[in-house]
């Protein structure tokens, strides 16, 4: 048995404060079934799951270790933390959470191109932010599809196809974001290199 599973099990029955007779009772089983999930000496059904869920007001995914939320409304309490950041750079491997903070190190740092790029123009910097924006409405899309799903259970076609058009749509979204910036990065260059600095200097 899947140690999550006992482990939700318990911490989920310690929150409510509520003993294991007393889930029992409200579940429709013995103690000794609560007990047993508990320990990790069989693994719950899926009709115990089913009014597991109902009663704690979570996911199955969340019992089973697929997904770090209970439900949609501790998913949204989480997006919108303070600490999110923290909290999610520390989810993630090691590997791409010191990928993830030199970035984002990098583009909080007071430095000189991005301040000559900001005074230049300031929609080139906006335009980094909507393909991040962009990519995360499209995650964001995919999280809310998996999460209302019963994996075990399958995917609703309809939520399948939903997803592949706002997966289309923002391909070709962020194919213009990063043309048209990638032209303005090189127009920006070309505006301040050697050559044209020196025309404007013989103008004035």
């Amino acid at each position: 048995m899947n140690d999550t599973v006992k482990e939700r099990l318990r911490s989920l029955r310690e929150e409510q404060n509520i003993s294991q007779e007393k889930l029992a009772a409200e579940l429709g089983v013995t103690r000794m079934t609560i007990a047993g999930y508990e320990l990790g000496k069989r693994p719950p059904d899926s009709i115990f799951i089913s009014k597991a869920c109902q009663f704690f007001n979570c996911t199955p995914d969340y019992i089973f270790g697929i997904s770090p939320f209970k439900n949609n409304e501790h998913y949204t309490q989480w997006i919108t933390s303070s600490n999110t950041l923290e909290l999610g750079l520390n989810m993630l491997p090691e590997k791409y959470k010191n990928e993830l903070i030199s970035a984002i190190n990098w583009l909080l740092q007071d430095n000189f191109a991005v301040n000559q790029l900001t005074s230049d123009k300031n929609y080139m910097i906006d335009k980094f932010i909507n393909i991040i924006i962009e990519f995360t409405d499209l995650f964001r899309t995919f999280s809310d599809t998996v999460n209302n799903s019963d994996l075990e259970q399958g995917i609703e076609e309809n939520d399948v196809f939903k997803f592949y058009k706002k997966m289309e749509a923002s391909k070709k979204e962020l194919i213009n974001i990063i043309d048209n910036s990638s032209s303005d990065l090189f127009g920006f260059l070309i505006r301040h290199s050697s050559s044209e600095v020196l025309k404007n200097e013989n103008r004035d």
